[in-house]
């Protein structure tokens, strides 16, 4: 079977299982031509208007198989059940909030008690706040379900790290190795054991090893870059950093120790300077996929291997109409997205290593999170009609759409109530209101 074969069955029949979502997870991020025609296939399934609780969850699904864990944890807003609950633990796990993770995990456990996914997810929360009791009954559930698996053996590895045993710890996850060389929670936790024992070159050794599996565990990454930084060796940190937040844009930790390797680098900091940078690289990280292309224009660009615009703004006109089946409506349109964020084709060539000249941008309003400000209107997952009017007045971020007034947005063409409610109701999710006047 074909890579867009596979995708195609892959999408007509969308696993609404956990076992079935980890498995094409781990499918999809493998191998790159079956992610691409997956990518492809899923956004062509999508509806064009109206979204039900099926659509939302479909969506937040066929992301988090991408990766996009960010665009799947938008969808999962109000979501309920089993699989809703564990993909929020899984984002949550990934993005270090460990108790919040818990408590997703533990609604679904109450139904799927032996259920080996989950209890990994729940293992990973206990042993990062050190809960040596939780782990035991962990790993006697996982004793009694599987006691000879790979998974069985690395709990009884972190329930002797959690306790300080950190020889014990290695010697029970390099047996969980002897069952399943490429294990990768336990790869992943022998990897810390052995920074905790202070063996650094066999910790970046595992993590490196780690780093080079698809998918990459966004941990291991974290993990290594923080290892890379303590050898002062600020750029492969960096680098580190940096493929997580191509991973997930909003990771927390992720950018924050980003900007930290970045000033090491310079040996000064220069605060407004990198947040203009940070702002502009955000731009340039947007998928192109977040834009209404056509068909002949998505499958051209995903061929070309461009993911984001920053990809996008690497080609002049010329080798984008040398590439087979791409004429001048492809390329009006794409020239039309750029424009929209101050962007044109050529501008960062491909040798280039900085950043495009600056953008501008806007002021945060006064309380309000700097990024939500800052965050595209594209992830509001609003109606085209809506999208289209805000297209057409020129608003590209949450923080602009703030400087609209409801008279303002009802005087544009084609722009109802029904797209004012809809605006509305987004912003309130985030706890914002458009200016009366």
């Amino acid at each position: 079977m074909t890579a867009e074969e596979a995708a195609t069955s892959l999408v007509e029949n969308l696993p609404h299982d956990i076992e079935g979502i980890d498995a094409a997870r781990t499918d999809v991020l493998r191998d790159p031509d079956f992610y691409r025609s997956f990518e492809n296939r899923f956004f062509e399934s999508l509806p064009t208007a109206g979204e039900d609780d099926s659509v939302r969850i479909r969506v937040a699904i066929g992301r988090f198989l991408l990766g996009q864990e960010g665009k799947a944890w938008d969808a999962l807003h109000d979501q309920t059940g089993d699989v809703a609950s564990y993909l929020r633990a899984r984002i949550l796990v990934h993005r270090g909030h460990w108790n919040e993770a818990l408590a997703e995990i533990e609604k679904v456990l109450a139904n799927s008690p032996t259920s080996m996914p989950l209890l990994v997810v729940k293992a990973e929360s206990l042993a990062q706040l050190g809960d040596e009791e939780g782990l035991t009954k962990i790993y006697e559930a996982a004793q009694q379900a599987a006691p000879d698996s790979a998974i069985a053996l690395c709990l009884r590895g972190m329930r002797h790290e959690v306790e300080g045993n950190y020889e014990e710890a290695k010697g029970a996850y390099q047996e969980a190795l002897g069952v399943e060389a490429e294990h990768v929670p336990t790869l992943f936790r022998l990897a810390y054991c052995e920074s905790l024992r202070g063996e650094t070159e066999a910790a970046i050794e595992l993590y490196e090893k780690l780093c080079g599996m698809r998918p990459t565990p966004i941990g291991a990454l974290i993990n290594l870059g923080i290892l890379f930084e303590d050898d002062e060796d600020y750029q492969l940190a960096a680098s580190c950093f940096q493929r997580v937040l191509d991973f997930d844009p909003n990771h927390v930790r992720a950018r924050l120790y980003y900007k930290d390797a970045v000033a090491s680098m310079r040996m000064f900091y220069d605060e407004e300077k990198e947040r203009n940078e940070d702002k502009r690289a955000q731009v340039l990280r947007i998928p192109v996929t977040d834009f209404e292309l056509s068909v002949r224009s998505r499958n051209c660009l995903s061929n070309m291997n461009v993911r984001t615009l920053g990809d996008l703004i690497r080609l002049s006109e010329q080798e984008l109409l040398a590439f087979k089946n791409f004429g001048e409506t492809s390329l009006l349109e794409i020239k039309n997205i750029l424009n929209q964020k101050g962007l044109r084709l050529g501008m960062m060539p491909r040798e280039d290593t900085g950043m495009p000249p600056p953008m501008p941008g806007i002021t945060p309003e006064s309380g309000e999170p700097e990024s939500v400000m800052y965050k595209p209107v594209s992830d509001l997952d609003l109606s085209v009609r809506s999208r289209k009017a805000l297209d057409v007045l020129g608003v590209g971020t949450v923080g602009e759409l703030m400087r609209m007034s409801e008279a303002r947005l009802m005087a544009c063409k084609n722009f109802g109530q029904t797209s004012l409610s809809e605006i509305k109701k987004k912003l309130a999710d985030l706890g914002m209101n458009l200016p009366e006047n």
